[in-house]
């Protein structure tokens, strides 16, 4: 370990080539040392990997009855998923030894190529048998994830969610309902700032790692951690608006019965209420999001800290959601036997509830 000087145990060995015979490996013991035996003389490369650490390889001539001896210098990084993957087996482990297809989505890709407003919009169409079901064109309601589509007519269809390992009730029925039925994602509580990875199980091959609970599929979200090196300050904002395109085609006609003639009218709601000074009805709503994180450390303590603050207004002045979020996550090598690492977040999310429109209400009374 280069940050502590301590030997490395289970530590993979493998040395390859033509020169080799093929390819042969070994374990690091309790010391840190290792032997592969019976390679013959010439050209091999001799590699080395363990998780939690950056592989290292090596080009070395082998010489006849001669020992041979290669030392390596591990560092210390954060996980990458292209090469180890997290699971219900108690931590990462690579992904050869997992016997599910595991999907991975590298969330910092897809940020660089779209700006996700969300989690659903950062999953959706990113890997085949994940279907983002539509939401309601209210602000603050949340898409449903269907893995390989309905499995069941009467129980839930939803996926487990898991955040670094810690399963969270992602039910749609758990979040606040607005006015008109929609519900709130509690998956969408999540920055998509804040994500390095999303892993995706798909259909009953996930329950031999979760349990039959997880036979909807399960979806395992990563959150960043620390860098090695110098502090990092980012910031980014999101500015935006909500319409409702042509809302005076859309409204048409109306009819009803002058009380006063007892007549049969017309009118379009919408053209109504601006002619007689109430102002239009749908309106352009403001978006508005600002995230700020900072991130740095060395190989033995590594930190990573964010913010955020989002507030958005739908087509209608009640329709609104406001949110605010901020996430720790910290990786501390107390001695060279034991490490700690931590995460905490925290989530504020408000929307209206249950909002009574006066001026709504006479409508439909008089249209009745």
């Amino acid at each position: 370990d280069s940050a502590s000087r301590a030997p490395l145990v289970g530590a993979e060995i493998i040395v390859s080539g033509d020169d080799a015979g093929g390819s042969r490996s070994a374990r690091t013991g309790a010391n840190g040392r290792y032997v592969v035996a019976g390679i013959p003389a010439g050209q091999v490369t001799v590699s080395v990997r363990l998780v939690g650490f950056a592989p290292r390889a090596q080009r070395v001539t082998v010489s006849a009855n001669v020992a041979t001896t290669v030392d390596f210098l591990l560092v210390q990084q954060t996980a990458r998923l292209d090469q180890v993957v997290v699971t219900g087996t108690g931590g990462v482990t690579q992904r050869r030894a997992v016997g599910n297809v595991i999907e991975t989505i590298d969330a910092k890709a897809v940020m660089a190529d779209a700006a996700p407003r969300s989690v659903q919009d950062l999953i959706g169409a990113r890997t085949p048998g994940l279907i983002v079901l539509p939401s309601t064109g209210q602000v603050g309601t949340g898409a449903q994830l269907r893995v390989r589509s309905v499995g069941s007519l009467s129980l839930s269809n939803d996926p487990i969610i898991f955040i670094d390992g810690v399963r969270m009730d992602a039910s749609p029925a758990r979040g606040p309902v607005q006015r008109g039925g929609g519900g709130a994602s509690r998956l969408n509580d999540i920055n998509p700032e804040d994500i390095e990875s999303i892993e995706v199980i798909k259909g009953p091959a996930a329950s031999t790692l979760y349990g039959t609970e997880a036979s909807n599929g399960v979806v395992q979200i990563i959150t960043k951690r620390g860098r090695s090196g110098a502090p990092q300050y980012t910031f980014t904002t999101r500015q935006g608006g909500n319409w409702l395109a042509n809302p005076e085609g859309r409204a048409r006609l109306l009819y009803g019965r002058d009380p006063a003639t007892q007549e049969i009218i017309s009118f379009n709601l919408y053209r109504h209420e601006i002619e007689n000074g109430n102002g239009p009805i749908f309106t352009t709503g403001h978006n508005q999001g600002y995230q700020a994180s900072l991130t740095g450390g060395t190989d033995a303590n590594r930190y990573y800290l964010a913010s955020s603050w989002d507030n958005d207004v739908g087509v209608v002045p009640w329709n609104w959601n406001k949110k605010f979020t901020t996430r720790a996550n910290v990786d501390i090598l107390a001695s060279s036997n034991f490490r700690v690492q931590g995460s905490i977040g925290h989530v504020r999310d408000r929307v209206p509830r249950d909002q009574t429109i006066t001026r709504y209400r006479d409508y439909y009374a008089f249209l009745s």
